[in-house]
């Protein structure tokens, strides 16, 4: 394996068990009991009890990152929780959306009458699990693709794709957009 073996002396530097790293991702143990307890909630069908933790997590703690693999995969908590959100029950989620689309609605509507790309961002890592999520994930393709960015389209435009799967911006459009994105990859 060359430089990548490391011996047991060196492994006691690294943060990660199972492989060497000198980084150090701060876990917030607080987040993680909230996740750990939302996802006991899920399990009890108890969803909305779940959507309190969940929405709690991405008000307080939405810079924080939250392991999703014992091989050192981190995701940011908030949109780990807003996935976990488009996957609750239909009535779930559309609660979920009585409560929140209002607030994702002004803030989608300031972010595109500023032209604000940062604007759709914060939605995305923050409200996407709202009525306003798809389309702002669609804004922001958009946008990747006119600047030549394709792989960061291609990103957006296939989150919007495999994760909100009740759009109306699944369209045989972004279909083509995402072939389009990876060719020219």
């Amino acid at each position: 394996l060359g430089n990548f073996k490391k011996t047991e002396e060196e492994m006691k530097l690294s943060s990660e068990p199972s492989f060497f790293t000198l980084n150090l991702v701060e876990e917030a143990d607080r987040a993680n009991a909230l996740v750990a307890a939302g996802l006991k909630k899920e399990q009890e069908g108890q969803f909305r009890e779940a959507l309190k933790l969940y929405q709690m997590i991405i008000e307080k703690f939405p810079e924080t990152l939250y392991r999703v693999s014992p091989h050192g995969v981190f995701v940011l908590i908030a949109q780990y929780c807003q996935r976990r959100i488009l996957n609750f029950p239909a009535a779930d989620l559309a609660f979920y959306r009585t409560l929140y689309d209002a607030k994702a609605k002004e803030a989608f509507e300031q972010a595109r009458r500023k032209n604000s790309l940062s604007g759709l961002a914060e939605i995305v890592d923050t409200m996407l699990a709202t009525s306003y999520g798809d389309n702002a994930l669609l804004e922001l393709g958009n946008a990747a693709m006119d600047a030549g960015n394709f792989l960061e389209a291609l990103e957006y435009l296939t989150t919007l794709r495999d994760f909100l799967v009740d759009s109306e911006c699944r369209t045989s459009d972004l279909d083509l957009k995402i072939a389009y994105c990876g060719k020219l990859l």
